[in-house]
């Protein structure tokens, strides 16, 4: 890799969003919870199915949001 293409590709990393930055949102479950329903949407599963992995990943989102709270 040339020294140009390495120096860009560093200077576009620097400026990067990082994903652990003190300013990244708070969870927003109404937002998560309507991704959740549209990437389910594409799977060919029966709506019961769909429903159930919905409720679990919900659940399982609402338990790690009080876990982050509580520390």
């Amino acid at each position: 890799m040339s020294k140009k293409k390495y120096d860009r590709l560093a200077q576009d990393l620097e400026n990067a969003p990082k994903v652990f930055d003190a300013e990244f949102k708070e969870f927003d479950r109404e937002k998560f919870g309507e991704e959740i329903q549209n990437i389910l949407e594409k799977f060919n599963l029966p709506s019961e199915a769909r429903r159930q992995i919905f409720s679990l990943l919900m659940e399982d989102a609402d338990k790690q949001q009080a876990q982050k709270k509580q520390s």
